[in-house]
């Protein structure tokens, strides 16, 4: 899941970002099955990469930018490594989660 924000995420409670959107999720999805799904990783990426990704996507689908949505499900390989390329924090990843990824 991405969002765009404009924290720093430097508060301590930035760490807790992590089970605060699990829970959440469990809260607001009665389907949601917390036994079954991994708390997600929280990625922060760089300043206006968002802005960047959609004016891409505008150029190489040839469309207004209306229509260039940033997906929430990156099936695109290219576009998924660009994204993680831009990285600039990774919330509460610690090394045996990313050896599971």
């Amino acid at each position: 899941m991405m969002i765009r924000t404009t924290d720093s995420f430097k508060d301590p409670e930035a760490a807790k970002a992590r089970t605060k959107l699990h829970n959440e999720l469990c809260r607001l999805n009665e389907e949601f099955d917390p036994q079954r799904q991994q708390i997600p990783t929280v990625r922060v990426l760089e300043p206006g990469t968002f802005g960047e990704y959609r004016r891409g996507r505008v150029e190489m689908i040839d469309t207004d930018s209306g229509q260039a949505k940033v997906l929430v499900l990156m099936s695109d390989n290219a576009a998924r490594e660009w994204m993680l390329a831009r990285v600039r924090k990774e919330l509460g990843v610690q090394m045996a989660e990313l050896c599971k990824a």
